[in-house]
């Protein structure tokens, strides 16, 4: 029985006739029919998922430029949130001060820099294969990231660690302009060598 090109009289009618034709169907062939539908419906969520990736959660993110070939800044806010801990109105300690601070290119679990600043009285650098490209200033709480290509450009997550504060997080994505010059570098992929010291602090997610 096809229900292509008929006409009703009645709605009980369409319904009706329409049950007698989905009886009909094979099990089988009802199966198939299902799972070829629920394939098509995972590549629109999929599609759907990467338009929102690509457009919608970028766009939040605070938006920064570079020129390739030239040098790229990377803030990120050092700010001590608390300056003394005090307990019933009286200072029981140092002032907080940064402790730790590591850089991250999007979703790699390794870091591609790491300022230890514990411990120290100066803070000791940590940078990836790539030493010459990164260096952090402190003072001002800038990645400066030299001879920047196209293959740089993305989203950067610079994470802080203070003595007593929680730990703060900020992202930022940096878009590339302009051609790349023939002298090509490895696309920053993480790979810091980690001191055993500073792995026990960041955790065993975020280990090399």
């Amino acid at each position: 029985m096809a229900l292509k090109e008929r006409r009703f009289d009645t709605r009980e009618s369409i319904i009706a006739d329409s049950k007698k034709v989905l009886k009909n169907i094979p099990e089988d062939a009802f199966s198939k029919c299902f799972k070829s539908w629920e394939k098509r419906w995972k590549l629109c969520i999929d599609a759907l998922n990467y338009i929102i990736n690509q457009c919608c959660c970028r766009a939040v993110l605070p938006q920064y430029r570079a020129v390739a070939g030239q040098t790229a800044e990377l803030p990120c806010n050092l700010s001590v949130p608390t300056r003394i801990p005090v307990q019933a109105g009286v200072e029981v300690g140092p002032p907080d001060a940064v402790s730790l601070v590591l850089w991250y290119r999007g979703e790699a679990g390794a870091p591609i820099y790491i300022v230890d600043a514990r411990r120290h009285k100066t803070p000791r650098h940590f940078p990836g294969p790539e030493r010459g490209r990164l260096d952090f200033d402190m003072a001002r709480g800038v990645l400066r990231m030299s001879a920047v290509s196209r293959e740089d450009e993305g989203e950067y997550r610079c994470r802080v660690d203070y003595r007593y504060a929680r730990t703060a997080v900020s992202a930022l994505y940096l878009h590339v302009v302009g051609k790349d010059k023939e002298t090509k570098h490895p696309t920053l992929q993480g790979g810091v060598t980690i001191p055993s010291q500073v792995k026990t602090c960041i955790g065993e997610r975020m280990t090399v």
